[in-house]
């Protein structure tokens, strides 16, 4: 019966995980904004906030992505994201800001960092150029 319950279970880790390979597969495909967030940063929410209305326009073109600083336990799971979508570079580089978004292309090459004090327009027109 123990064979049965962990043969089981491995059949059903198997096909949990093969979406979750699609996924970042597909993300891999698209340019991506990747944010540093944390609950207590007012920066963030200010990004945030300009990012609400800009966001939808591009959501089938650049792959939104956030990196959540708030604690060591989500640092810890946005080290684990950040190499499962190839963007560990991103995340080595920038992990001690937040308040930041950085644009990066499809090939995970930086094109350049956004920051809260940046316009709405600035903001998107760099996420224009981005998807160009």
């Amino acid at each position: 019966m123990r064979t049965v319950f962990f043969f089981l279970l491995s059949l059903f880790s198997f096909t949990m995980a093969e979406p979750v390979m699609a996924d970042v597969e597909a993300q891999m495909t698209k340019p991506s904004a990747v944010r540093f967030y944390a609950t207590w940063c007012s920066r963030c929410k200010v990004l945030d906030a300009k990012l609400e209305k800009i966001r939808p326009n591009f959501a089938d073109q650049v792959n939104f992505v956030v990196f959540e600083m708030t604690n060591e336990a989500t640092k810890q799971k946005a080290v684990t994201k950040a190499k499962e979508l190839g963007l560990e570079h991103v995340y080595n580089k920038y992990h001690a800001q937040t308040g930041l978004m950085v644009l990066v292309d499809a090939a995970g090459q930086v094109v350049q960092p956004v920051t809260y004090a940046e316009t709405s327009d600035d903001i998107r027109q760099a996420l224009s150029a981005l998807t160009q």
